[in-house]
């Protein structure tokens, strides 16, 4: 699946491990920002299919809604390459049952 940003078209990456440490590398807990700040795990997405800062990737995406772009390429790009992702599903369902484990002790 590719993504358009100011007429540059983008590879959507996979999540694995190694992108989850990328992103904690940019500073982001990616589970956290796709939780409870969007715009935030956008911005770290498209710096790393980019390849660029997360400051970069914001000055993109200003740039694109600027000229009338929108985000509905990268968040279905985003969407789909999570719910395609066999490690982050594996992640959810371990987080979601130490939850159910959590209310079941207390």
């Amino acid at each position: 699946m590719t993504f358009t940003i100011n007429n540059e078209t983008y590879t959507a990456k996979d999540f694995t491990f190694n992108s989850l440490c990328d992103f904690e590398d940019m500073g982001i807990d990616f589970a956290d920002a796709i939780a409870h700040k969007p715009r935030i795990a956008l911005r770290a997405y498209l710096a790393y299919c980019a390849g660029v800062s997360i400051d970069e990737s914001g000055k993109m995406i200003e740039t694109h809604i600027i000229n009338g772009g929108d985000m509905n390429e990268i968040n279905k790009a985003l969407s789909e390459t999570l719910e395609n992702s066999d490690f982050f599903k594996a992640l959810i369902a371990k987080a979601k049952a130490a939850m159910e484990t959590e209310e079941t002790v207390a």
